[in-house]
């Protein structure tokens, strides 16, 4: 079968116990048909009696890759032990692992007649992985021999015979990837230029000229590498930042965040941004600069590879109902980021890379395994 690959994914293994966090904890572990009926047949009676107290079945609409969940305890998977470690691997054996514990965070889409490959960034070391690569990203297409996996999204796209820009997938994803990449350019004014051509994109759709999608990118290609492209001074919407921030206050009240990791940093940008009680407008004037001199400056790649993952790993911008749609969740996403890493920059007066990247993970394992979250900070934008 033909494989999409990204650089960081074969040299991804496991720690194990070795992990700062643990992939058992934090969410619920779904469980999938065939999984389920192996543990319905267990003999061991020690483990049967867990299994039997400690599965519970799936309420509503079920599927082949989720007709059961783990009960967590603590917020930790019921059969993750005091050492970090799994005691249905452990006692049963590999085979017994589901399909989520066996993959994860390994995820794949299958686009046409190709399987990709990507790592969710809510794994500590895959987080590393690919967000430490100071090369940047790289993709190859080989064949390879067919595995069992789930594949999160099945996609079918034509260009030769488009009926929307969703046919367009392949050729639209690969353009925005190499604008983020386009190193000449600092990071901020590549993803200026990223949301003008989704926008330009957008208007190409909405009046009909669907076909012209391929000769656009072809001449903004050319433009880039000619450095004829314009784009305003990238700059801080000051009034994003203040509604995000009311928006996670709201979420947060009343109940901690799901991971005690990213309650941490969530607590640390409130100190440095909330000094005097509220949000002060020439504290984060002065965040923003530390920010950019701090950290952008020697490390925007790993803001390079975090959105060329989220790019790629999401199909954008078959993420959203619309273009525009699409860029709104994009936009959210660098917002949230930036006001954290500014509050962050704050309170600890400078940024290290290592530090960053925990962050990041620690956010993705919140925000990206929670619809709920997305869609209220994506509300709260809308209603601005």
């Amino acid at each position: 079968m033909k494989y999409r690959v990204p650089s960081y994914f074969d040299t991804f293994r496991c720690i194990g116990g070795a992990c700062q966090d643990t992939c058992c904890a934090g969410w619920y572990i779904a469980i999938d048909e065939a999984t389920y009926k192996k543990y319905k047949k267990v003999k061991d009676p020690v483990m049967k009696k867990r299994l039997d107290k400690e599965l519970v079945a799936k309420k509503g609409p079920v599927s082949s890759e989720h007709v059961a969940k783990i009960k967590l305890k603590n917020n930790r998977c019921a059969f993750l032990s005091s050492e970090g470690l799994c005691d249905l691997y452990t006692h049963l054996g590999e085979q017994y692992l589901s399909q989520t514990c066996q993959l994860y965070p390994r995820t794949f889409n299958q686009v046409n007649d190709t399987l990709e490959c990507s790592l969710a960034l809510s794994c500590p070391e895959a987080a590393r992985r690919i967000l430490l690569n100071t090369e940047g990203i790289t993709f190859k297409e080989e064949e390879r021999a067919e595995k069992q996996v789930v594949i999160s999204a099945r996609l079918a796209v034509n260009p030769q015979k488009p009926k929307g820009y969703q046919d367009y997938l392949l050729e639209i994803r690969q353009f925005l990837i190499e604008r983020l990449q386009k190193r000449e350019d600092p990071f901020q004014l590549r993803f200026l230029k990223l949301e003008a051509y989704m926008r330009e994109l957008d208007h190409l759709v909405r009046i009909g000229a669907l076909k012209k999608i391929p000769s656009f990118i072809q001449e903004r290609t050319f433009n880039e590498r000619q450095n004829k492209t314009i784009v305003s001074e990238a700059s801080y919407d000051e009034r994003a930042y203040i509604i995000l921030l009311d928006a996670l206050k709201s979420m947060r009240n009343g109940k901690k965040w799901p991971s005690p990791s990213y309650e941490a940093f969530y607590e640390e940008m409130l100190q440095g941004l909330d000094k005097e009680g509220g949000f002060n407008k020439q504290q984060f004037e002065k965040g923003c600069q530390i920010y950019e001199e701090t950290f952008l400056n020697s490390y925007s790649y790993i803001l390079e590879n975090y959105f060329v993952n989220y790019i790629y790993e999401r199909a954008v911008p078959l993420d959203g109902e619309t273009l525009l749609q699409s860029l709104a969740y994009l936009k959210v996403y660098k917002q949230l980021i930036e006001l954290h890493l500014i509050g962050l920059v704050l309170h600890h007066e400078s940024l290290t890379k290592e530090k960053v990247v925990n962050f990041l993970q620690a956010f993705t394992k919140v925000f990206d395994h929670n619809e709920l979250y997305r869609k209220q900070l994506i509300k709260a934008i809308e209603n601005k």
